[in-house]
Parts: C-alpha cells; sequence; structure tokens
C-alpha cells in the first residue's frame, strides 16, 4: 500500500474506507495527527 504525503485532503471514500476499515482507520488517525487542520472532520 502507498501513501501520498503531498495529498493535503482526503477524498470522501476515504472516509468511507475509515469508517468501515481498522486499518483505514488507524491510517485516518495518524494522517489526520500529521495533517492536523480542518480536514479532522474526516474522522471520527
Amino acid at each position: 500500500m502507498s501513501l501520498h504525503p503531498a495529498t493535503s485532503e482526503m477524498p470522501v471514500n476515504a472516509w468511507q474506507c475509515c469508517s468501515t476499515s481498522l486499518l483505514c482507520l488507524t491510517i485516518c488517525v495518524f494522517w489526520m495527527q500529521k495533517m492536523h487542520k480542518q480536514n479532522r472532520d474526516y474522522c471520527p
């Protein structure tokens, strides 16, 4: 799996993935800690 740190915002399907996949949720939380901005709405 490849991550794109240059991406400044997460697509909607990534939010749907975060809500169903524990691994994706973990990545989402980690991503939010690095990209701490208004995008935090994507994570529960």
